[in-house]
This record gives C-alpha cells, structure tokens and sequence, in this order.
C-alpha cells in the first residue's frame, strides 16, 4: 500500500515578481502541506519534451500547482490528474 509510505511536505509556488538574477522567487503557500510519498524515476523518456527532466516521481490524493516547489528540493514538472491519485513527475530544484 501507498498510503504508509506517505509524507506530509510543505510546499511553495513561483512569484510574478523576479530576484536581482531574474528568476522568479518562491512565496510559501498558507497552509501548504501536501501528502505525497515520492520515488526516485529511473525510466528515462526520450520520446516527450515533458519528462526528461523527471528524476523522481510522487502520487498524492492532493492537487497543487505545476508551478510548486516541494519542500524545497523537487520541483513539479509534470502533473497527471487521470485516476483516483495524482501522479506528479519531479525535477531536482537548485
């Protein structure tokens, strides 16, 4: 089963607003915590531009942003909706 495995992680969203180097900062969600249990993706996808960043890959009943940083270490590339669970497809961030 999924569910023991499941961590509960706080995350943030990307600003409009930009540093002094141009990227865009990270502002804490109120309340930002999802539960996701998340596994390193060892399957590399060549064929679609949308995953060859994806170095892990997570599942949650919740919905957050595509534009999400989780706990400060995955970034959300890909979000799959299809199914009872999301299925979220991670980078590293930084």
């Amino acid at each position: 089963m999924v569910n023991p495995r499941m961590k509960r992680l706080t995350y943030s969203v990307y600003s409009d607003t930009t540093n002094a180097y141009g990227q865009k900062t990270l502002i804490p969600v109120e309340g930002g915590n999802i539960l996701i249990d998340i596994e390193p993706y060892n399957y590399t996808m060549t064929n679609n531009a949308l995953y060859t960043e994806a170095k892990y890959i997570g599942i949650s009943h919740q919905s957050i942003s595509d534009k999400a940083v989780i706990d400060n270490k995955y970034k959300v590339i890909y979000i799959n909706s299809n199914g009872r669970y999301n299925t979220y497809y991670l980078g590293d961030y930084k």
